[in-house]
């Protein structure tokens, strides 16, 4: 296990509920007792003014107990002068060879000193600490938009509690998940000009226990390519080499460009929460209507005439209101636009998608393979294929129960593999791509039963 360097950074300011101070510091307590053997800290509280429970950071042994004496000794007030507690805890002396964790607890956002976002990341990227995380847990009023930038900034992430969630449960899922790194200051590297671009997450993040680490992203060259990842353990770096596939072409993982396409999104998406840019949202449009993904936020931007076919209604992007939670800084609906986004950012496998499915019009993880291609069920129930949706403008339609439909399947009996699937389908079949969509006009009725006499 590699220890590490944690300062808990508190905003103490007039922005701290007091309803919710009590349960603050008792999250902050429950942490300090997580902290592993090894491991290092400080308290750092902050409003007008900033101070620590310790001059620098220190070892855990012997100073746990100060530190939550501190933490519970804490009272809030006062304006929140976050360019003063951040020039605090980055120049703080550091072992240079631990991760250097910030686990920074805020429920607003800045309201004295300097406020303004881009001079505050700039702090960040001028201190060029290479081992800093800044973990971020926030509630109530949180400014959403600054603490995100500045964990995204710095390869780390952020937590929420809603209003309504359990306060105690949600921080304590949020340590525990960085409390444990294996592998920090990751590198990553391919042999023979192999060539990646695109990747999601751009840079490869610490490796914490029980975890995976995913990137997806695209490639120009198929072939068997040299692998190394280096990362740090304590003092020690270590290099683990491997050699891997990278294919021209494999239909076991034909849920991977949906994956990637996800991350891409929201990418995207988290960059548009700066500033509005069209050439962004053509691009979330494009990978949405391509992968058949839909968020609250491609919602806003597609329209029915941009919908794959009429018939395919259920998979189009229906929700034009939820845009506003994307710009939205503060307040409940941005906590929860941020959780969206990061949930998109970080899926890694089908049945993470399924955690996605708080909106009714998002696209299903279900999948099955027919005939050697996969096959995934949209949350309306049609089955798509990503060849057909290559192909998609120049499908042969076909009207479910209609003549053509049962002339298709005694052509070729193996048709019914697809079309037993259900009334609205998408898949490719010796190089023609076919829709099956279903119009009730057209479906043959069944006689009326005759009046008796």
């Amino acid at each position: 296990m590699v220890n590490k360097e944690v300062v808990f950074l508190l905003d103490m300011s007039e922005n701290m509920p007091a309803a919710q101070l009590a349960d603050m510091k008792k999250s902050v307590c429950s942490w300090i007792d997580m902290l592993r053997k090894g491991d290092r800290l400080n308290v750092v509280a902050y409003n007008t003014v900033t101070a620590a429970a310790f001059p620098e950071i220190v070892p855990l042994e012997g100073n746990a107990q100060k530190a939550k004496d501190y933490v519970n000794a804490l009272s809030s007030g006062g304006k929140s002068n976050t360019e003063a507690a951040l020039k605090y805890i980055l120049s703080a002396k550091t072992q240079r060879v631990l991760p250097y964790y910030v686990v920074w607890v805020t429920a607003g956002g800045a309201t004295a000193g300097n406020t303004d976002q881009d001079d505050l990341v700039d702090l960040i990227q001028i201190a060029n600490l290479k081992t800093l995380r800044i973990y971020g847990f926030g509630f109530g009023e949180t400014d959403v938009h600054l603490l995100d930038r500045m964990s995204w900034f710095t390869q780390g992430y952020t937590r929420y509690a809603l209003p309504n969630e359990d306060f105690d449960k949600k921080s304590t899922e949020f340590f525990s998940t960085i409390n444990a790194p294996v592998l920090n200051n990751l590198q990553l590297y391919f042999s023979d000009g192999f060539e990646t671009k695109e990747s999601f997450p751009r840079k490869p993040e610490n490796f914490f226990k029980g975890k995976k680490m995913t990137l997806a992203g695209r490639y120009k060259k198929a072939g068997e390519i040299n692998v190394s990842l280096i990362g740090d353990v304590n003092e020690k770096m270590n290099r683990y080499n491997f050699k891997t596939p990278f294919p021209d072409n494999d239909t076991r993982y034909g849920f991977v460009p949906r994956l990637w396409a996800m991350r891409a999104m929201a990418t995207k998406a988290s960059e548009l929460r700066k500033e509005e840019d069209e050439d962004l949202q053509d691009e979330i449009v494009e990978l949405a209507q391509e992968h058949l993904i839909s968020t609250p936020y491609t919602d806003y931007w597609v329209n029915e005439e941009q919908s794959y076919s009429k018939e395919f209604a259920s998979t189009t992007f229906t929700a034009p209101d939820k845009h506003a939670d994307l710009t939205q800084a503060n307040g409940a609906a941005a906590m929860a636009a941020s959780r969206t986004l990061y949930n998109l950012l970080t899926v890694d496998n089908p049945k993470q998608l399924e955690l996605l499915q708080a909106n009714p019009e998002s696209v299903s993880t279900d999948n099955i393979v027919v005939q050697g291609k996969v096959m995934y069920k949209t949350s309306g129930g049609a089955w798509v294929s990503d060849k057909a949706l290559q192909k998609r403008s120049s499908l042969k339609r076909i009207a479910f129960a209609t003549k053509e439909y049962y002339d298709l399947v005694t052509s070729d009996r193996t048709f019914a593999e697809f079309l037993r699937l259900g009334r609205k389908i998408m898949f490719e079949k010796g190089g023609t791509g076919y829709e099956i969509y279903e119009d009730p006009e057209l479906i043959p009725k069944p006689p009326k039963d005759e009046p008796k006499k």
